[in-house]
């Protein structure tokens, strides 16, 4: 199974702008700690706004990689 950072899967995620990913809980730039896998987005993070990680619809759960540390 091809693994995918939990970003591209969350159905916050509204693509790229400048090089940096953008979503819902992080409209001016996804945080390199998200995006690079050293914390997992199902947890809160600062600055986030009370929006963390869900599902995009469609995306298998298992295929989706939190963490280094943990899942990948």
């Amino acid at each position: 199974m091809i693994l995918t950072a939990q970003c591209i899967c969350c159905r916050h995620f509204r693509g790229w702008a400048r090089g940096d990913g953008l979503c819902a809980a992080f409209p001016s730039g996804i945080p390199d700690e998200i995006m690079d896998l050293d914390h997992d987005h199902r947890q809160p993070y600062p600055g986030d706004q009370g929006i963390r990680f869900e599902v995009r619809e469609g995306v298998d759960i298992n295929a989706v990689c939190f963490s280094y540390v943990e899942d990948c």
